[in-house]
């Protein structure tokens, strides 16, 4: 009885870990892709304000980093990290540089959150 009471319990806890898991990227992908439409609306707007906006994500990004690299693969955290450290760069240099790397920061992100999201695709 004793061993299926602790079963019982490491089941409860890896679900648990699971589903929380799942709910942190999920709010961590929705908020670092608010602050990437807000970042691209002040840059359609010219606003200036669009620099702040990008050191902002980068902020949100590096603190969200430690967090993820509990779950995720290291190597697709730097790649991101990397994309974020050209965007302010890319920003006073060159419209479709700057472009280009937003999507790109978008596509990665997507492709991340697919990834690590539960699916029956991932199950199988």
């Amino acid at each position: 009885m004793k061993r299926l009471f602790t079963a019982a319990v490491l089941m409860i806890i890896s679900i648990s870990v699971c589903i929380g898991e799942c709910v942190f990227i999920k709010r961590t992908f929705g908020s670092i892709n608010n602050d990437i439409d807000v970042i691209q609306r002040r840059y359609d707007e010219n606003d200036p304000a669009a620099e702040a906006a990008i050191k902002e994500l980068s902020d949100h990004w590096d603190k969200y980093a430690k967090a993820l690299s509990l779950f995720i693969n290291h190597e697709s955290i730097d790649s991101i990290s990397g994309v974020l450290a050209t965007l302010p760069v890319d920003y006073r240099l060159d419209e479709h540089r700057f472009r280009s790397s937003v999507e790109t920061l978008r596509f990665m992100l997507r492709e991340l959150y697919d990834t690590e999201k539960v699916s029956t695709d991932g199950l199988f």
